[in-house]
C-alpha cells in the first residue's frame, strides 16, 4: 500500500496516450507504458520505496496485464515480477482503477 509521499512519472509511451494528465475514458495504456512510483515516508526525506508497473499484455508474468515490481533505494527487490501481481492487482482494482488501467494515481487528482 502506497499511502505516503508518492511521485508517479510516466514513460512517453503512457504519456502519450494521456489528455490533460488523465487516461481518457476507455482508453487502456499500450503495450511497452511504464508508470513508476517514487513512494516517501514524507516529503522532507528520500524515497524508501520505488514501484514499477510495466504494461506487457503478453508476458506470462503479467497481471492484469501489466508487469509489477517495488524495488529499495539500493536496487534490492521488496516486490518480485514473478508474483505477477498478486499482492498488487486486488487493490489496484477498487474505485475507478478498471476504467483507469489499473493505474490508481488519477484518484489523487482533483
Amino acid at each position: 500500500m502506497h499511502r505516503q509521499i508518492v511521485r508517479v512519472s510516466f514513460n512517453s509511451v503512457a504519456a502519450g496516450v494521456l489528455q490533460n494528465g488523465r487516461l481518457p475514458a476507455g482508453t487502456t495504456f499500450p503495450t511497452g507504458s511504464i508508470v513508476f512510483k517514487e513512494i516517501k515516508p514524507n516529503a522532507t526525506v528520500a524515497a524508501t520505496l520505488y514501484a514499477v508497473m510495466v504494461k506487457e499484455i503478453g508476458n506470462s508474468l503479467a497481471g492484469d496485464g501489466w508487469l509489477w515490481a517495488e524495488y529499495g533505494p539500493t536496487g534490492s527487490v521488496a516486490y518480485s515480477v514473478n508474483s505477477r501481481g498478486g499482492a498488487c492487482t486486488s487493490c489496484h482494482r477498487r474505485e475507478q482503477d478498471p476504467r483507469n488501467d489499473l493505474v490508481r494515481s488519477f484518484e489523487r487528482q482533483q
